[in-house]
């Protein structure tokens, strides 16, 4: 029997799920960001490049650190991103919504945005 953490075991009941102004929506796989109507599609987030294109555009918005800031938590907790993407300084692939299902996310049935 594998033994998920409490977070996991509750995540499907704790709807939405927010890092700041940062929303997950499992739907369309996407995390969006409130007051700017921003989204970011998590089925792009293939590889370490792809992740850190995303950190680095929205730090280029000129957005408050603190959105950049939760924006990386809300990628690693979906993620995992050290374990999957980068970790050791090595690129890797990622199939984006069987690692977040893996991770205790509810992933949606769409494929496309």
């Amino acid at each position: 029997m594998e033994f998920k953490s409490l977070g996991d075991l509750l995540r499907p009941f704790l709807s939405p799920v927010k890092w700041g102004n940062w929303t997950y929506d499992a739907n369309h796989f996407v995390l969006r960001h409130e007051p700017y109507d921003y989204e970011i599609n998590l089925d792009q987030c293939t590889d370490s490049a792809s992740v850190l294109d995303w950190i680095a555009q929205i730090a280029g918005k000129g957005w408050d650190a603190v959105d950049v800031g939760q924006l990386v938590f809300a990628l690693d907790e979906i993620f995992h991103l050290q374990g999957t993407v980068c970790g050791g300084g090595e690129d890797r692939k990622m199939a984006p919504r069987k690692v977040a299902f893996k991770n205790g996310f509810d992933v949606g049935t769409s494929t496309k945005h």
